[in-house]
């Protein structure tokens, strides 16, 4: 049984993607010596805030997922970043595939492959990518990390790979 009408497989491809773009994929949460530690984690950066303390005591609150390439040294977070960086550029194959198929749906729908089912395999594998980074920050990080978004995104590649096309 299909969870989406063929009809509405593009709009329902675009928005999931475009979601996923504004969701983030993981909450971490930390009690140290000095605080307790937020970590919330987008696909592109991330913001760090110590609870008690007010933004303009904080060193720096908002990292890129490049700059937290030289902030670990933790050889498990780093390879956490390192997977996290891979599904970051495969989430930008599949928002610049929506893009082409929201300004160019006759042209994009008319290809080869289905963009619908390309959009779910890149959703997909960018939750996998994602959930195997959180699994690394859970065993490398001191706290709890919660894969929100990266869930969000494994069901959401496979809701749009079930899709049934008429």
């Amino acid at each position: 049984m299909a969870w989406v009408n063929s009809e509405y497989a593009n709009e329902l491809a675009v928005l999931a993607t475009w979601l996923s773009a504004l969701m983030p994929w993981s909450f971490s949460v930390a009690s140290l010596d000095f605080g307790t530690v937020v970590v919330i984690r987008f696909l592109f950066f991330h913001i760090q805030y110590v609870l008690g303390v007010s933004f303009g005591d904080q060193e720096q609150i908002l990292f890129t997922v490049l700059e937290l390439q030289t902030f670990y040294e933790n050889a498990q977070t780093i390879l956490a970043q390192q997977i996290w960086l891979v599904g970051a550029v495969v989430f930008v194959l599949a928002l610049a595939f929506s893009i082409a198929l929201y300004l160019a749906e006759d042209r994009v729908a008319n290809a080869r492959a289905d963009p619908v089912r390309v959009l779910g395999g890149l959703l997909f594998l960018t939750g996998l990518l994602l959930t195997a980074a959180t699994v690394l920050l859970y065993q490398s990080f001191v706290g709890v990390a919660i894969p929100l978004g990266a869930l969000f995104l494994l069901v959401f590649g496979v809701t749009l790979l079930r899709v049934e096309r008429a």
